[in-house]
């Protein structure tokens, strides 16, 4: 042939960026195999020297400069079955024009053992193909979801365009499961299948559910990709006027004059007759046989009009109706649902939250007020970012494990085998292998861990405020630690868009990971103060138990909160606090107005006694106290400290025993004493040994002018005790009344000297004063 280049292509290499340019629908209809691609001009190869109305067609379809070489029919056609793959499985061919832009998707290492595959291979040649002609062909038809609905022996793909839908050539069944694993696969990271089109990225939400004939697949896709410009821009290159279709209503005298068959298949619509020319509405460059057979069928004259591909195809549902009347209802029906009720069928939807009570209010308050000692509002709202989206794993409440979390893995009982053990090995394994790896640079890193257990003390903060319960045992959230990690390596490394990348970023890249973690911890923008953030971050590291197993409910923990309390209650105190220092904490309790302190505790149990005492604590803050501590009210509260979160335990008699006690002294004409602030004179306590008060209960008050001794006792005396009394301060006795857990504290602050104001730090003092809340 003169002026062609002839190549062998048994021995030619066909390159991957040329195949890209070139759908196979094209190739196949065209037969035409794309050879090369140098970054501007496309080298393809035919069988033939190419008409320049073919030559410019393939132009504009294919948005390059085309150059063309020759081959044997037969050769290409054997090229085409080896780099596009067996013809055995039909497809629909796309519209040309999506080759316009290369569409890049994100892709998982296939580690599936091919001994292990019964079903079709979700990674094969064939379903990636498919796959990508699913998502491909709705960006370009700018259809706003993609439904993957298997129907009886069918698999139906539907686009929602506009008002309309329209459906692709059913696929065989066997295809159903291979694509929605292959989906499900592609949710890498978030649930999102991400793509590229050029230098855009888009995030396309997949959401799978159950249906009559088994689970379906529901992408959102926005329709953002090929707006009105563009196919504006295109029908000033082709001369054509452009049509924008939306909801043009075509009169049925018009629309009749077009078989539907010639319609459907030649995608073209009637929209207008002026006089004797009928002006009719494609999505890209006619070819010449088009014009002559409209001519011939309609006997009139041919004008075209440009219009976008998606709002064509749903004008010609509109006027022709759908092209699948059994299963249109079906169709619609899934299509319209809205996100919020995609929940159904197995997927928990989210959960209610309750009105926050005022103690969660304050324990959030507390938290907060204490996270914002280091980080400013920056740093809260990236972890509330955090929290709002994916996870990397949970805790297992059964086995105390951490399990991995995929996007709606309520799904994955309802897999076959095949399907489900396929996503373990494309999703679970590299999960698995990450937070290994992060849990490895936890142990290693201080401060990323300070940082981790940050934003675990957030969530807590957060369960607060919106009236949940939260255990405050950072010590065994891990799966909050790396939660946090794996959402901020996401955040940011925008090349982390898999999870291959992320096991590469937490396997080989941990420095330039350790960095960024670093800077946060640097930046004004997210630390108040810089100079104060390693201190910080090592305080709050340091009251972390290095020991798993020591727990909110370990003996160690749970016997230690019971005698703290058993303590408190013995003393009658009304408040007992933890505040944690530097090096301990200390534990300090407030008896009527005296403060006492005991002996300091191990930092590392700050946070496991606190989740003891949140897990003895109901939803408004009241506190069950342990057994044997007898009929009294008790409330817990949290406090931001200048070194940590402290707790305060108040203990108080309930109300209706004052009033019994103020009640027995006014049946009886006694004297009611409030005991809080009384100073017994040294000289009536001197009498007698204070042991012995407090095991008789009774303490002295006062001495009255006739020489009589007026005691408090918390009940009436028997004639017998009376005497008793007597004798024991040698003196007529006087009676008066006072409630006996006032009048046991005053006993116990009578006997023993409280604490020397130096002793218990500004900090403790501060929250055993009366009036803290």
């Amino acid at each position: 042939m003169v002026g062609q280049k002839f190549v062998d292509l048994t021995t030619t290499e066909v390159l991957p960026a040329a195949l890209s340019r070139v759908p196979e629908s094209v190739a196949r209809r065209e037969h035409i195999l794309p050879l090369t691609f140098d970054g501007e001009r496309l080298t393809i190869v035919m069988s033939e020297r190419p008409s320049p109305e073919t030559l410019e067609r393939l132009r504009f379809a294919l948005n390059h400069p085309i150059e063309v070489v020759t081959a044997p029919h037969d050769a290409i056609r054997d090229a085409i079955e080896q780099y596009y793959g067996s013809t055995e499985v039909r497809r629909v061919a796309m519209p040309v024009e999506s080759a316009a832009e290369q569409i890049e998707f994100v892709e998982l290492p296939n580690d599936t053992p091919a001994a292990e595959r019964q079903m079709l291979d979700p990674g094969s040649p064939a379903i990636v193909r498919m796959v990508q002609e699913i998502i491909g062909e709705a960006l370009h038809l700018t259809a706003s979801r993609v439904l993957v609905l298997p129907v009886r022996n069918r698999l139906k793909v539907a686009y929602r365009i506009q008002d309309a839908v329209y459906t692709r050539e059913d696929a065989p069944r066997e295809m159903h499961y291979p694509i929605l694993v292959r989906l499900m696969a592609m949710t890498n990271l978030s649930g999102l299948i991400r793509v590229h089109i050029g230098e855009k990225e888009l995030a396309l939400r997949a959401v799978f559910k159950p249906s009559q004939f088994g689970l379906l697949a529901l992408i959102e896709v926005g329709g953002e990709t090929a707006g009105p410009e563009y196919w504006q821009s295109k029908a000033r290159r082709l001369g054509y006027p452009f049509l924008s279709l939306d909801a043009q209503a075509v009169p049925p005298s018009v629309v009749s004059l077009l078989p539907e068959a010639v319609v459907r298949h030649r995608r073209c619509l009637p929209v207008a007759l002026d006089g004797h020319v009928l002006t009719v509405a494609v999505s890209d460059l006619p070819e010449p046989d088009l014009l002559e057979q409209l001519r011939f069928l309609t006997n009139r004259s041919i004008n075209v009009a440009l219009a976008p591909a998606g709002a064509l195809l749903a004008a010609i549902d509109r006027h022709y109706g759908p092209t699948d009347s059994e299963t249109a209802d079906v169709i619609l029906w899934e299509l319209a649902q809205s996100p919020e009720t995609l929940h159904a069928a197995g997927e928990a939807a989210p959960v209610g939250r309750a009105k926050p009570t005022p103690s969660g209010k304050l324990a959030a308050k507390a938290v907060f007020g204490y996270l914002h000692t280091l980080y400013t509002d920056k740093t809260i709202k990236l972890f509330e970012h955090i929290r709002a989206g994916a996870r990397l794993c949970q805790r297992n409440p059964e086995t105390g494990e951490l399990d991995v979390v995929f996007p709606q893995s309520h799904l994955m009982e309802q897999l076959p085998p095949d399907a489900g053990k396929y996503i373990e090995n494309r999703i679970w394994a590299l999960r698995e292998s990450v937070i290994i790896r992060l849990e490895r640079f936890l142990a290693a890193n201080r401060p990323a861990r300070g940082v981790a257990m940050s934003y675990a003390l957030y969530l807590a903060g957060c369960a607060f405020r919106e009236g949940r319960r939260a255990m405050l045992d950072l010590g065994n959230m891990q799966d909050a630690w790396l939660n946090f990690l794996y959402a901020f390596a996401v955040r940011a490394f925008p090349t982390v868009q898999s999870n291959g990348a992320l096991l590469n970023l937490v396997a080989e890249q941990l420095d330039s990971f350790s960095a960024k973690l670093a800077h946060l911890t640097e930046d004004p923008a997210f630390v108040a103060a810089p100079e104060q953030s390693q201190p910080w971050l090592s305080r709050l590291t340091a009251q972390i138990p290095a020991d798993e197993s020591l727990s909110a409910d370990s003996p160690p923990v749970t016997h230690l909160v019971d005698l703290l309390i058993a303590e408190a209650v013995h003393a009658r105190a009304s408040r007992l606090v933890l505040v944690p220092q530097e090096d301990r904490i200390e534990a300090a309790f407030r008896v009527q107005k005296s403060f006492y302190g005991r002996e300091g505790l191990p930092l590392q149990l700050l946070y496991p006694i606190l989740a003891r005492l949140g897990s003895m604590a109901d939803t408004s803050g009241g506190l069950r106290l342990p057994p044997g501590s007898g009929q009294r009210d008790s409330r817990i509260g949290l406090h931001a400290a200048p070194c940590g979160l402290a707790v305060s335990v108040d203990i108080s008699p309930p109300v209706s025993a004052i009033k019994a006690s103020r009640a027995l002294a006014a049946r009886h004409h006694l004297e009611f004493v409030d005991l809080a602030d009384f100073d017994a004179p040294a000289d009536l306590l001197g009498i007698v040994p204070r042991a012995v008060l407090r095991s008789k209960a009774v303490l002295p008050l006062r001495r009255e002018e006739g020489g009589a001794l007026t005691v408090a006792l918390s009940a009436l005396p028997s004639p017998r005790q009376l005497d008793a009394m007597r004798l024991t301060f040698n003196s007529l006795i006087n009676v008066a009344i006072a409630q006996e857990d006032d009048l046991a504290a005053a006993l116990y602050r009578h006997s023993h000297p409280p604490a020397a104001p130096s002793a218990i730090s500004p900090a403790t003092l501060e929250l055993l004063s009366p009036g803290v809340k």
